[in-house]
């Protein structure tokens, strides 16, 4: 998996939207492009206005979509001098705008946190979560600035069959944007168990068939990878997150998979919950 262009995805245009500084820093370290993109919907009511009763010669629709381009372009500050920076309006939903911005591969798709500004409200929720589940390219949920060799922690599910090919290619997209080769990296596998149940044992014997199943996963990635590894008892979701804060990662990778067929693509449920909780940017990476 290689990784030619960073394509961040922008909930508004008319105040400094909080993720692209962070990206445009991520896109000059890394010596990549950088797309900055900002879908709009034609039917709300003030755009619907706009088109209807300008009186601007020409398209409307080409002059709003300029407009709101020359905006974008204004948030851009001194990144145009840092990297090669194109920015880009277009009407539509913001899922398929950024799917259709991505279509080409070989790109990393950058959008900001779940719970902060406006970022938030207008890419995340709905629109987030439509932007993961179809998302062939990995997708970086980017809390802040990236540290250039961050602590990365892969969360696997050594059961599916695609957990292999995530460390692989979160490994991959790490390569690409960072200036170290070598980054600590943890693997955890979690065993799910909701309730803790009074059977004398359980937990030793729990504990002792997920460190066969992970030795068993670990020796089968790549030559010369170094990575530890740890097990954790819970509800999947919470303990990944709870391992991120108390190992203070700053970047967690999760593997987004099909859980009903080929007709919806859907981010599992438990890596939708790190996403949304994770004290952390979080890399998401699509099978192959």
């Amino acid at each position: 998996m290689s990784i030619r262009k960073l394509v961040v995805g922008v909930g508004g245009v008319h105040e400094p939207d909080a993720v692209l500084p962070d990206a445009g820093a991520l896109a000059t370290r890394a010596g990549l492009p950088l797309e900055v993109v900002h879908a709009f919907d034609v039917s709300d009511p003030f755009v619907d206005t706009y088109l209807r009763f300008s009186t601007i010669p020409g398209d409307p629709l080409k002059h709003y979509a300029e407009g709101l381009q020359a905006r974008l372009e204004g948030q851009l500050g001194g990144l145009a001098g840092e990297c090669e920076v194109h920015c880009r309006a277009q009407p539509g939903q913001a899922s398929a705008v950024l799917h259709e911005a991505t279509c080409g591969g070989d790109c990393l798709l950058v959008v900001g946190p779940t719970r902060r500004g406006r970022v938030g409200a207008a890419l995340l929720g709905t629109t987030a979560q439509r932007v993961l589940h179809g998302a062939r390219t990995p997708v970086l949920v980017l809390h802040g600035q990236l540290a250039a060799c961050p602590r990365v922690l892969f969360c696997v599910d050594v059961a599916s069959p695609a957990a292999l090919g995530m460390v692989e290619g979160g490994l991959a997209v790490i390569r690409a944007l960072c200036t170290k080769e070598a980054v600590e990296a943890r693997v955890l596998l979690v065993v799910g168990l909701e309730l803790d149940l009074p059977i004398p044992g359980l937990h030793d014997r729990l504990a002792g068939a997920a460190r066969e199943r992970l030795d068993a996963f670990l020796a089968e990635l790549p030559e010369g990878v170094q990575v530890e590894s740890t097990i954790r008892t819970g509800a999947p979701a919470r303990e990944a997150v709870a391992e991120a804060a108390e190992w203070a990662a700053e970047l967690v990778v999760v593997g987004s998979h099909g859980r009903t067929g080929a007709a919806r693509a859907l981010l599992g449920s438990v890596a939708e919950a790190i996403v949304r909780d994770a004290p952390c940017s979080v890399l998401v990476i699509p099978p192959a």
